[in-house]
């Protein structure tokens, strides 16, 4: 059962201790109001500056200032601007605003051993987020002079970057002066050994050379081809005069003869002439006169060809010796010039590097030269990436203290002071006017502690209703004391009929009272619990039975006696209502028929519980305790006031009832701290008891199992869990 706490709760205890807010609202504002007073005033002002990554480019080439470059992302820009912002913050920086306006030795900056550290004292400098802006705070007693600090640190910032960038620029020049200067000696230094080599070697380009010897090595080349080609001609030519026959019809065709025209006419002649003797042949016979002289024409024609037929042989001969004759020489010529070819290159293995050597050299000088020239303009048109957007102007008002705020955060923290310590003072006081141990029932109230039960809360109330089948919990383990402890402090003998009572509403009667019974009911005892709570009944809720006609019915004669006990579904434990309600509860209970059937159920109950209305509030409990055998006070943990209690009690005494004890409900600690409350030894851990647990443990498992569906959830949250036995 949780404690259920409303805000009128909360308003009473401000008002039974408004005078320890008030007295502290009143301490904190007149402390704080006091020092904001006479506190001097602190003026801000503020300079508003950009730093720009990169300036307007005014020339087409790149910057010699790193800055300024456009290589910078997003972890250099960052890196970039956390550094400004600590240059701004620098003993740099304040040195150079002293020294401008002059301010060593003056009244706002002493003759001290560190001035510098004093300027910075008021400097604060805060990034605007997602620009480039930046605002330069001064902090200080005259308005005048913070807004002139503030300027002049900016202007100070601004000179620094501007003599940063003078210095990168005269450094950069002087290096590349320097630079050039070396690179201008190697140079010379290259292109003389350069020209020695060809010198020496009588070159005067070896490029040009070795381009011009292998243009005269290609011609040499074609003219050999060309020679070698006709000279295979003119062999051909040879091979063809030497097997020719005058009388084949196809000597016409050879091209020596083809070319030669008298060879050419004489051939004709033959063939005609050789036509003419073959036909008068035909006619005559040897030695006719008209056969003899075509036939000596014939042999004449054929001493001619024959000897033209010489004369190109020797021709051919002779042209044969001379291409020879002049192969020769072009082989001799090429050999040469290919023997001068190998020297250039020879000569290129050492002449290369020195050439190569002159023209990294020329490029190197030509990039520094460029380089040069581009430090030079920029050192003549330098400018600063700082900007100042907005220049201090001195503050109408002091930046602090802010009375009006200062004021305002003292009431708030002087009612929030004053209620917590209102709200302290009364847990004090509770602490010492609550129980909140078993030891402060038998030091403060002076009566038997029955046990101790440990908190419940509302949800888990089905689960404790069948607490029996984990005999090994705490909540079980405590009911076992309780019933233990209730024989020892009735002799031995647990009473028969016994009131559970409280000071007060919410304190766990029902919970206490339903639980032992089903205790004693598993123990085989019969029990019967009946609600004469008739303002607030509850024990029909803690059973989840349905309303019905209960104890004042049947006192009305409304229902009989078999209509009156109701089974709760646990075996051996029955129930009776409370019934309709009624304008005079206290009344019921002094009826003589509620006496005879108090008898009745005693002859046929083992055990019967009652529970009244708080004792606190009602009398009921005071009439319904005359006719009891013992009565259990049951007390809720800090909720439970001692004063109260001891009225309660004192009530019991007056008329005499049986006081048994009191049960401490709602305990917070773990379950074997609150064992030393108990003032009996109980054993636990049966080995029954240890296999019913584990049976449930089982239970519990499969229900939680993540196999299980919704239906078996739902079957075994109903059946095997929170479903009544029988």
């Amino acid at each position: 059962m949780e404690e259920t706490v409303n805000l009128y709760d909360y308003l009473e205890v401000i008002r039974r201790r408004k005078w320890v807010l008030i007295s502290t609202l009143i301490i904190i504002f007149s402390s704080v109001t006091i020092a904001t007073f006479r506190q001097v005033p602190t003026y801000r002002a503020t300079a508003v500056i950009s730093i720009n990554v990169n300036l307007p480019s005014i020339i087409p080439f790149q910057s010699p200032y790193p800055e300024e470059s456009n290589y910078y992302n997003f972890y250099h820009i960052r890196d970039y601007f956390r550094t400004q912002y600590e240059i701004l913050q620098s003993r740099d920086i304040a040195r150079r605003v002293l020294n401008n306006l002059n301010l060593r030795g003056t009244p706002q900056f002493p003759e001290v051993p560190d001035p510098e550290r004093v300027f910075l004292g008021g400097l604060e400098v805060e990034p605007v987020k997602e620009s480039f802006l930046v605002k330069i705070h001064y902090q200080g007693s005259d308005p005048e002079e913070a807004a002139r600090f503030a300027n002049a640190v900016a202007q100070a910032y601004g000179e620094r970057i501007l003599d940063e960038k003078k210095d990168i620029g005269r450094e950069a020049f002087t290096f590349l002066s320097d630079q050039l200067s070396e690179i201008n000696q190697r140079i010379k230094k290259s292109e003389t050994a350069s020209v020695k080599f060809l010198e020496e070697r009588r070159i005067y380009s070896l490029d040009e050379a070795k381009q011009i010897l292998h243009g005269k090595i290609r011609s040499l080349y074609q003219e050999l081809s060309e020679m070698q080609k006709n000279e295979r001609e003119i062999q051909q030519q040879l091979k063809d005069l030497q097997g020719f026959d005058l009388n084949d019809p196809q000597i016409l065709a050879l091209k020596i003869f083809r070319e030669n025209s008298l060879v050419q006419r004489l051939i004709e002649k033959r063939l005609t002439l050789a036509a003419t003797v073959a036909n008068l042949r035909a006619q005559y016979k040897s030695g006719h006169p008209d056969l003899s002289r075509p036939e000596s024409e014939l042999a004449a024609v054929d001493r001619q060809i024959q000897e033209e037929v010489d004369n190109i042989r020797k021709g051919l001969e002779l042209e044969s010796k001379g291409l020879q004759t002049r192969e020769n020489s072009l082989l001799q010529e090429i050999k040469l010039r290919e023997k001068e070819a190998t020297n250039l290159n020879e000569y290129s293995v050492e002449y290369y590097p020195l050439q190569r050597e002159v023209d990294t050299n020329q490029k190197i000088y030509d990039a520094l030269l460029t380089r040069f020239q581009e430090t030079r303009v920029f050192n003549e048109a330098i400018n600063t990436n700082v900007k100042v957007l907005e220049s201090a102007k001195p503050p109408p008002a002091p930046f602090r203290p802010n009375r009006r705020l200062n004021i305002l955060l003292s009431l708030l923290v002087g009612l929030g002071l004053g209620t917590g310590l209102a709200f302290f003072f009364e847990y004090l006081e509770t602490v010492q006017a609550t129980i909140r141990e078993g030891r402060d029932i038998e030091e403060k109230l002076a009566i038997p502690l029955l046990g101790v039960v440990p908190a419940v809360a509302e949800q888990i109330e089905e689960l404790v209703r069948d607490f029996s089948e984990n005999r090994e919990s705490a909540f079980y383990e405590s009911l076992r004391f309780i019933r233990a402890n209730l024989r020892f402090s009735a002799d031995g003998r647990l009473p028969k009929r016994i009131l559970f009572v409280s000071s007060g509403p919410q304190e766990g009667k029902t919970l206490v009272m339903g639980s032992l019974a089903k205790i004693l009911s598993d123990s085989g005892e019969r029990v019967l619990i009946i609600d004469t709570d008739l303002r607030a009944p509850a024990v029909g809720k803690f059973f989840r039975l349905s309303d019905r006609p209960g104890l004042t019915d049947f006192l009305s004669g409304q229902i009989g006696i078999q209509e009156l006990v109701v089974a709760t579904g646990y075996p051996r434990l029955d129930v009776v209502f409370s019934g309709g309600d009624s304008s005079s509860p206290a009344s019921f209970f002094e009826d003589p028929q509620f006496f005879r059937l108090l008898e009745e159920f005693s002859q046929k109950y083992d055990r019967v519980f009652f529970e009244a209305p708080p004792l606190g509030y009602y009398s009921d409990g005071l009439v319904l305790s005359r006719l009891m055998e013992g009565v259990v006070f049951i007390i809720y943990r800090g909720k439970s006031r001692v004063e109260g209690l001891l009225e309660v009690k004192r009530k019991l005494n007056d008329i005499g009832a049986p006081i048994l004890g009191a049960v401490l409900n709602g305990y917070q600690h773990e379950p074997r701290s609150y064992y030393r409350h108990y003032r009996y030894p109980y054993p636990y851990g049966k080995p029954e008891e240890k296999k019913g647990f584990q049976e449930w443990k089982e239970k519990v498992k499969k229900l939680f199992s993540p196999w299980a569906g919704p239906k078996t959830f739902a079957k075994v949250l109903k059946e095997k869990i929170f479903s009544p036995p029988g």
